[in-house]
């Protein structure tokens, strides 16, 4: 959410039907790119899936986009911990790690209010 706005999109672009629709796919589809590669990722490490990216010309758009999204975010100061935490797996922090910190983060947060 904090990434939409903060590039000038609307808050209820994500929220909306379709932008719901789009992440839920995403995220929980077996027919799904991206997830199928996420899952590979936690089961098989990262090094390993982006040789296959790379020479199979498989497509993932996290996979491939994810360098440019957190610079973007670094950039304009954008505090998106998701987007911290999926790059850290890119660049090989293991998965587990970075669910765990992000359960961390909320729970933080949850005792803060």
């Amino acid at each position: 959410m904090r990434v939409v706005t903060a590039l000038g999109g609307q808050k209820e672009t994500p929220e909306g039907l379709i932008g719901k629709g789009d992440f839920l796919m995403t995220i929980s589809s077996l027919l799904s790119r991206n997830y199928r590669v996420a899952r590979r990722i936690v089961t098989e490490g990262i090094p390993k899936i982006k040789e296959e990216v790379k020479k199979r010309k498989i497509t993932s758009e996290g996979l491939e986009s994810i360098d440019a999204i957190h610079q973007m975010c670094q950039e304009r100061q954008i505090k998106a911990p998701i987007v911290e935490q999926i790059y850290l797996v890119s660049k090989g922090k293991p998965p587990q790690k970075a669910v765990e910190d992000l359960i961390k983060l909320v729970q933080e947060k949850k005792g803060r209010k």
